[in-house]
């Protein structure tokens, strides 16, 4: 409890001094020690004015969800749409390919059946490799506002002979996975 009254006692200090984002970052770090929807609502308003719209857009969707009757909830609403217009959100789908997959967006892991990732406008690098070495490569154009799923299509390979399911030597060589 102490360590969270610390926390938001240097997030108001630093939203007092416009410094929005440290602002948003120690409000999160008081949540995580004691989970409060005003502490949750603070992070969101702070990355927001800090213009951090990814995370303000985050905070914001993770507000409603937990907290979906709270008094400001209306607010949050009306904020997150407009957030919402700063940033493109991107989907991608990969279609055939072996086990295991790597997929990677703008040079970071991501989860393959993970949700929509929250970006910034701009062009986006989509890379996905298999357990065969075979990659597929696409950048995307993520404009403001823009919803986009990108589909990638691996082709499927088959074993080869005296090979089991499970593929043979050297199978996964070159793609590097979560650590």
């Amino acid at each position: 409890k102490r360590k969270a009254r610390q926390w938001f006692e240097k997030a108001v200090a630093e939203a007092k001094a416009e410094r929005f984002v440290a602002a948003a970052e120690a409000f999160d770090a008081s949540y995580d020690a004691i989970p409060a929807a005003a502490t949750l609502f603070n992070a969101a308003w702070a990355y927001d004015h800090g213009q951090d719209w990814v995370r303000a857009t985050q905070r914001y969707r993770s507000y409603l969800a937990r907290y979906p009757n709270d008094a400001d909830a209306a607010e949050v609403e009306t904020s997150l749409v407009r957030v919402e217009a700063e940033v493109g959100e991107l989907r991608v789908r990969v279609v055939g390919g072996r086990a295991p997959l790597v997929l990677r967006i703008g040079g970071e892991l991501t989860e393959l059946d993970g949700p929509p990732l929250v970006m910034l406008p701009g062009l986006v690098r989509v890379e996905v490799a298999d357990a065969t070495g075979q990659k597929r490569i696409e950048e995307v154009q993520l404009r403001a506002g823009q919803r986009s799923t990108v589909e990638l299509t691996l082709a499927v390979m088959r074993p080869r002979e005296g090979e089991g399911e499970g593929g043979g030597e050297g199978e996964g060589d070159g793609i590097e996975g979560p650590a």
